[in-house]
């Protein structure tokens, strides 16, 4: 996941610090924050203009995620940043401030 990003020892370090210390329970069991509603089946009424952003060296899944919001969304675009993966506002910060708003 954050393979990428590590490519680059600033932003790897950032990220370390910034995971270092967490537990990641969500990860390998139920998220103690939980019960969370079941959010895909309510993607149809986001009803505001949408932006997905995805790095084109993300996971397959992240894409898969972003092409089902694309989908499903009304009034969704989708904006891919070349040469990065999951952490596209780490890996690439002026391609994401640069983004045109609309």
């Amino acid at each position: 996941l954050f393979q990428p990003a590590c490519r680059d020892v600033a932003v790897a370090e950032r990220l370390h610090s910034m995971v270092a210390d967490y537990p990641g329970l969500d990860w390998i069991g139920q998220d103690p924050h939980g019960p969370h509603p079941v959010v895909i089946d309510q993607l149809e009424t986001v009803h505001m203009p949408t932006t997905v952003v995805v790095g084109e060296l993300d996971i397959p899944a992240f894409h898969t995620m972003a092409d089902v919001m694309l989908h499903r969304i009304p009034d969704c675009r989708e904006i891919g940043i070349p040469g990065v993966g999951h952490m596209v506002n780490m890996e690439a910060p002026t391609a994401v401030n640069d983004m045109d708003p609309e």
